[in-house]
């Protein structure tokens, strides 16, 4: 699978999906992320962003061991154009762990199983402020 994950020396083949997470800002409670995609086809993919986080020892029980990279999506449309920016703010709180600095996006098939592998995706590591 090729990842095109912030890169921006690197064209993409033409017709694949590009998501990028042109910036992003830790509030506090929240965290703000601009997202860019571009060579999505309009109404049959969906952006998700999420934020991961550091499972609690509870979550750890129930979880494989080795398991790591843990993020949730928080903010999930279905794209209707082939290309475009979209802004969102994203509550730490709705994670139900600590926030670990890293925003995630992806773009995926629309719809989709519960399950999915991403068409593209990309993560970003912020500080806070």
């Amino acid at each position: 699978m090729l990842l095109f994950a912030g890169c921006a020396t690197v064209e993409p083949p033409v017709g694949n999906p590009v998501v990028t997470i042109v910036s992003a800002l830790d509030l506090g409670t929240e965290v703000e992320a601009k997202v860019s995609y571009s060579n999505v086809s309009a109404g049959k993919q969906e952006l998700n962003v999420g934020l991961g986080y550091t499972p609690l020892p509870a979550m750890l029980a129930r979880l494989p061991a080795g398991a790591s990279g843990f993020y949730k999506v928080l903010h999930s449309q279905v794209l209707e154009s082939e290309s475009g920016e979209v802004k969102v703010r994203l509550e730490k709180a709705e994670l139900g762990a600590p926030f670990d600095g890293v925003v995630s996006a992806n773009i995926s098939e629309y719809p989709h199983e519960t399950s999915w592998r991403p068409l593209a995706d990309d993560r970003k590591e912020i500080e806070p402020q």
